[in-house]
């Protein structure tokens, strides 16, 4: 019988070897099979057959490219079809591949599956089976990992073939050959003196004020907007004396999905520092707005998994924030692609995915403790294409101009942005794109990265010193985390501005963004100081390395089209 062979190399910093048997079969094999998965994750032994192992199954889906034409339409301002989104069941119509399906339950259960459940339009197959019947399905070895970092084991495998039975209706097999995120970056966060908190930061009243945001109240409970969280919680009342302090509507989460444990900021400030930012921020900007708290944990693939359940949920929050990121280059190209796949079809629906850049620029957070990392190193998910990447910039908050954020000027973190290496440039931005690579700004070499793919971050806010409460003591966190979630609760203000209107909710705003930006307006304050050279961190032991990015006039692979006037990109968005 005829297979396909789908097989990745799961990360580039190890030497891998490939062979072609004919066009239908490419295998990738890791020459040094113990470090395949990455340095942190180590074979322990092979998987028991008895094991249990959940499967994600994505669907060769109907009409995808005539989702991407909807799209198109639904978000170019300059369209009669702008804003004219999708339901929930219209996507099902759409794009719900019975065929397919039909196809992998018959496969299932001729192979002793019965344990299987299917998202409700169809993207996914949910598969529970025992490694036994996992290796024999998708012809693979299973072997037990651990993680150096957490001590967490997982059964996964270096490569797997795709039946010929199934080859033409599934897209790919999620959990078998990718590795959960187990090292990454905390946001950098310092201890205020008591009582008095330290000069020069950010507060809910400096980004009202600096960016013009002229009402903070909103008036629809349909402006609803979610924090995404991985192995973070927030404290409650930590949330409660934020808001205290700051005049602030005394509103809590609305909604809380997976585990949240508020007593994890009192034995680690660690464990909720990213949580409490993105809520009270959140929160201070879009005052009102119906929040929910998101946790995604487990053993798969956090932001696969993630965008999996907000796509089986009929009517999920208008606005998402993702104040985390993986190294690209260490992903499955395939499910970084289906996660931007579900991306479109939450902005064909009028559903916004906001998502920070990274806090160590174009290197990414590996080359924070060793100049041996240094390169391009792009951040997923700021990367895929149907989302707004959010740089973060450092001024305002000391009374100073606002420029790029970066740790040789003093901000700690370092605006993360590039090019990436999965993503093709998206047509929305290749003006933009054109017009810096051609601006005479002094590039990197050219073979350093690559100018055809999607450029990031999409626009920038502040990003240094923000003041937030942390087992009941003030802190000053920097990082593009502070950016996103609060670039997310304007465009919540946004959503309400255009809802009380009687129009649609913003959904992927990022062509509007770049439209706006390609022409004369007065929504955009551009960034044109900085370079993207450095990691994140303070003094001597800062690793900067040999080339970055320059901020310049209009886009840049460092700020974007820089930060935002408020109620002017309220009123522009108005008018259409």
């Amino acid at each position: 019988m005829t297979r396909t062979v789908l097989a990745f190399a799961l990360f580039a910093l190890f030497v891998c070897g490939a062979f072609a048997a004919d066009y239908h079969q490419v295998a990738v094999k890791c020459v040094r099979s113990n470090t395949c998965a990455s340095k942190d994750w180590k074979v322990v032994r092979v998987a028991e057959d008895t094991d249990i192992i959940r499967l994600l199954v994505a669907v060769n889906e109907k009409n995808q490219d005539v989702l991407q034409q909807i799209l198109n339409e639904v978000s170019d301002i300059t369209s009669p079809k702008y804003g004219r989104h999708l339901t929930f069941e219209q996507i099902g119509v759409l794009m719900k591949n019975q065929e397919a399906l039909d196809a992998i339950e018959t496969f299932l259960k001729a192979n002793g599956i019965d344990m299987y459940k299917i998202t409700p339009n169809g993207e996914f197959v949910v598969v529970y089976a025992t490694v036994a019947q996992a290796s024999q399905m998708f012809n693979t070895k299973f072997l037990r990992f651990q993680s150096a970092t957490t001590k967490q084991t997982i059964i996964r495998a270096f490569e797997y073939t795709i039946p010929a039975a199934l080859r033409d209706h599934v897209e790919l097999v999620g959990n078998v050959i990718s590795f959960p995120i187990t090292k990454g970056p905390q946001p950098l966060f310092t201890a205020f003196p008591s009582p008095a908190r330290a000069n020069g930061s950010v507060t809910p009243n400096v980004i009202s004020t600096y960016y013009n945001i002229q009402n903070n109240k909103v008036k629809s409970q349909s402006v609803t907007q979610s924090l995404f969280e991985s192995g973070q919680s927030y404290s409650p009342a930590d949330l409660t004396q934020f808001q205290q302090q700051f005049n602030l509507p005394q509103n809590g989460i609305t909604k809380v999905i997976g585990v949240n444990k508020p007593n994890s900021c009192t034995v680690d400030p660690n464990g909720c520092t990213e949580a409490n930012l993105d809520v009270q921020y959140i929160m201070a900007v879009a005052q009102d707005a119906p929040t929910w708290f998101w946790v995604q944990s487990g053993a798969g693939d956090v932001f696969l998994e993630w965008i999996t359940a907000v796509a089986a949920t009929s009517n999920p929050p208008l606005v998402h924030s993702i104040s985390y990121g993986s190294l690209e280059p260490e992903e499955v190209p395939s499910e970084l692609k289906q996660f931007d796949q579900e991306a479109a079809k939450l902005g064909a629906q009028g559903i916004t995915v906001v998502v920070s850049s990274g806090d160590d620029g174009v290197a990414n957070f590996e080359a924070r403790s060793n100049k041996g990392a240094c390169g391009f190193t792009p951040s997923f998910p700021a990367t895929a294409t149907n989302i707004v990447a959010v740089g973060a910039t450092q001024g305002p908050e000391s009374g100073n101009p606002e420029i790029m954020c970066s740790s040789k000027t003093g901000g700690i973190v370092t605006s993360g942005g590039g090019f990436s290496t999965v993503f093709d440039q998206p047509s929305y931005q290749t003006n933009a794109v054109n017009g810096y690579m051609n601006s005479g700004v002094q590039l990197p070499p050219s073979n350093d990265y690559n100018g055809g793919g999607r450029g990031y971050p999409d626009v920038a806010l502040l990003g240094f010193n923000y003041e937030v409460v942390i087992a009941g003591k003030f802190y000053g966190v920097s990082g593009t985390s502070c950016s996103a979630p609060t670039f997310a609760g304007m465009l919540s203000l946004v959503n309400d501005a255009r809802i009380s209107a009687g129009k649609s909710s913003l959904g992927l705003v990022t062509p509007a963004l770049y439209q706006i930006g390609g022409s004369s307006n007065n929504v955009f304050h551009d960034i044109t100081q900085g370079e993207n050279n450095c990691c994140a961190g303070s003094g001597p032991s800062i690793v900067c390395c040999p080339y970055g990015f320059y901020a310049a006039a209009g886009w840049d692979p460092t700020t974007g089209y820089g930060s935002v006037n408020v109620q002017n990109l309220i009123t522009a968005l108005l008018k259409v």
